[in-house]
């Protein structure tokens, strides 16, 4: 299953990316989305699993909660879109911990790419933030995490995906 992991479009989805949708068996979206209308189009297409961020529309956040969790090919996967300050996390990222012992946290907010593993209450995970793929904000590059997750708990071909702003 090959998954685009977006955030921080603000509104905006680069032409680029649009044209790859198909390409994806689904598109998670970490939030900040602006106008639930972005994600409509490629919804016809593909999966889109979202949650809304601290921009969103009121429409988006009546359509996107604020948090996401499901397992995939045996994956547990908890999307939210701030995480707090890397490494004490929000509270609720704390809960969440307790609650659903995911394997990987997506998030966004940060515009900064990061792929890490890491450990909170001796619980370890992979966090994975693609960074912004929207205009907003004060990255100099757009940018978007692809890979394939796959049965037995494999992640495979991880890549980063950059555009100049």
């Amino acid at each position: 299953m090959r998954i685009a992991l977006i955030s921080d479009t603000h509104n905006y989805l680069p032409p680029s990316f649009i044209k790859k949708v198909k390409k994806f068996d689904e598109i998670w979206h970490a939030g900040d989305i602006g106008h639930h209308k972005l994600l409509t189009s490629i919804a016809q297409t593909t999966i889109v699993r979202a949650v809304h961020g601290n921009i969103d529309t009121p429409d988006s956040r009546f359509l996107f909660p604020s948090t996401l969790f499901f397992i995939k090919y045996g994956w547990r996967i908890f999307i939210t879109h701030h995480p707090g300050k890397r490494p004490f996390y929000t509270k609720l990222i704390k809960e969440a911990i307790k609650k659903y012992s995911f394997d990987i946290l997506v998030t966004g907010h940060t515009h900064i790419p990061h792929i890490a593993k890491e450990k909170l209450y001796g619980h370890p995970f992979l966090h994975l933030n693609p960074g912004a793929l929207g205009k907003e904000g004060f990255h100099e590059k757009r940018t978007y995490l692809v890979f394939s997750l796959e049965e037995k708990k494999q992640i495979k071909d991880m890549a980063w995906v950059v555009e100049s702003k």
